[in-house]
C-alpha cells in the first residue's frame, strides 16, 4: 500500500459522498481509505457503510464507541494504516483526482520527506472562490526541510 488516507467523520452527510467519491476516483490505485465515524448523529455512518460495501478492497471503516474528537479519530485511523505514507482529509472536503499520485511521486523523487503539503483552493458549484486567507502559502512546487525551517509547521 502506497498511501493510507484517514478521514475522521462527524455529522458530514451533506458532503461525505463528494469526499469519498474524490478518494475512490484517485489515479493512484494503491491507496486505502480509512473512515472513522466519531459517533455521528446524522446518516454519515450509513453512507460510510454503503461505500465500504461497494468498495471493500479500498475502504476500512471504524466506528468509535463514543465521541472522541477529530484528533483521536485520526489517531485511531493511524493504528490501522498500512501505507508508506499517511494522508488526512476532512470529511467536508474533496480533492483533485490525481492529488495523491502527484504527492506520492513527489515524495519518491525528493528523498522521501516526512511532510508534504498542498495548496488550498476554495470552490463552490465548480467555481473558484476567493478565500480571504492571506496567510495561506502559495509556494507550489517548492520543497522545504522541516529541520531547517521548523516554522513552516505552524503555517
Amino acid at each position: 500500500m502506497k498511501v493510507s488516507i484517514i478521514v475522521p467523520v462527524y455529522n458530514s452527510s451533506n458532503h461525505l459522498r463528494d469526499c469519498l467519491d474524490s478518494l475512490i476516483n484517485q489515479s493512484l490505485d494503491e491507496i486505502e481509505i480509512i473512515v472513522v465515524d466519531d459517533c455521528s448523529k446524522d446518516d454519515s455512518f450509513q453512507i460510510m457503510t454503503e461505500y465500504k460495501n461497494r468498495y471493500p478492497e479500498k475502504i476500512k471503516l471504524i466506528k468509535n464507541e463514543k465521541n472522541m474528537g477529530q484528533g483521536a479519530a485520526r489517531n485511531r485511523g493511524i493504528e490501522l494504516a498500512s501505507g508508506d505514507y499517511i494522508g488526512f482529509l476532512d470529511s467536508d472536503d474533496y480533492v483533485n483526482s490525481s492529488m495523491y499520485e502527484t504527492m506520492y511521486n513527489a515524495a519518491k523523487s525528493n528523498n522521501n520527506p516526512e511532510v508534504i503539503i498542498t495548496g488550498l483552493i476554495f470552490t463552490k458549484n465548480s467555481s473558484y472562490l476567493e478565500n480571504g486567507f492571506n496567510s495561506l502559502r502559495r509556494d507550489e512546487g517548492k520543497l522545504y526541510s522541516i529541520l531547517s525551517n521548523p516554522e513552516i509547521i505552524l503555517d
